[in-house]
């Protein structure tokens, strides 16, 4: 088995990290899982009182340490959140074939530049661009997830002051790879650089449908498995799930849903992160209405023809 970090070296170990406020166990090379645990470990240091290395790129000082290190339960929850975001950046880098010490080299300054983002960029509205490519008034590049050029992507978007910024919730980072375009710049350059990036993710589709059909194929048969039997699921694996479905009901391969159906879908789910507030008893509950509803939903879609002879 690869490690689930790096992709490269054999698993060797298991590494126990939070997601979303539950255990996740991840099987990692021990290179990895030695570089990912020190980068943990100097999120916090006890000794001053400061919380180093997080994903804002920040060096907060935690008022009320007291003199021993200890860091009050509230500050502490802080250091947790932030380690969570460090290891989703992690993983989603990881999935992006971006090399290990890159991406812990890089956590903090792409928070930053995407939290700068929000606040000083403006929002690109997309209703003319491509529909196919755009969900809830965001790109949707799922073919640069699966052809790994995502990250280079956003990189040179950064550099013409352009940015994507992605869906996180509930645990997931970039959750069906659909980002918000925000700009610092002119409309115009900006909108010449969502075409560059269009271009590109249309280029990708067709080869999720060619040369990496099997490896498509297989992010879509596990997602359409776990919507037909699922027990629970939040709203944004929901989101996060339908993203593949969504590609293959674009290029009708299936039976049973339409795009339309999968947009539909897409649109009504709320992602807004305050289901936050909801008490476990209360998520629970939803998380079970929602599968409950996606098992009737996609009980009886099924790959057709042609999309068994490219997918099996």
């Amino acid at each position: 088995m690869k490690c689930e970090l790096c992709h490269k070296n054999t698993a060797e170990t298991a590494l126990v990290l939070m997601e979303d406020g539950r255990e996740k166990e991840l099987y990692v090379c021990r290179a990895c899982a030695k570089a990912a645990q020190a980068e943990a470990a100097r999120f916090a240091d006890g000794a001053t009182g400061k919380m180093r290395r997080l994903p804002n790129g920040v060096e907060l000082t935690v008022s009320g340490a007291s003199p021993d290190g200890n860091i009050p339960p509230e500050e502490m929850a802080k250091v947790v959140s932030a380690m969570d975001s460090l290891f989703s950046h992690l993983k989603n880098a990881a999935e992006n074939g971006v090399p290990l010490n890159e991406a812990l080299s890089t956590a903090p300054q792409m928070n930053a530049e995407v939290e700068d983002a929000k606040a000083k960029g403006r929002h690109l509205a997309l209703k003319d661009f491509p529909s196919t490519c755009v969900i809830r008034d965001r790109l949707h590049l799922e073919g640069l997830f699966h052809t790994y050029e995502m990250s280079d992507v956003a990189k040179a978007c950064r550099a013409q002051d352009v940015f994507l910024v992605p869906y996180n919730i509930d645990g997931f980072t970039a959750a069906g790879h659909v980002y918000e375009v925000r700009y610092t710049g002119s409309k115009a350059a900006a909108e010449d650089v969502v075409n560059l990036v269009l271009e590109r993710e249309l280029h990708a589709r067709t080869m999720l449908f060619g040369e990496m059909a099997r490896s498509f194929g297989d992010s879509f048969c596990r997602a359409l498995a776990i919507l037909k039997s699922c027990r629970m699921l939040s709203q944004g694996e929901y989101f996060d799930l339908l993203s593949p479905v969504r590609i293959a009901a674009i290029d009708r391969l299936l039976d049973g849903l339409t795009r339309k159906d999968v947009d539909m879908l897409m649109e009504s789910l709320d992602l807004s992160g305050n289901d936050a507030l909801l008490s476990n008893e209360e998520a629970d509950k939803r998380d079970e209405a929602l599968a409950d509803a996606a098992n009737e939903c996609f009980r009886t879609v099924a790959l057709n023809a042609r999309g068994e002879r490219i997918f099996l």
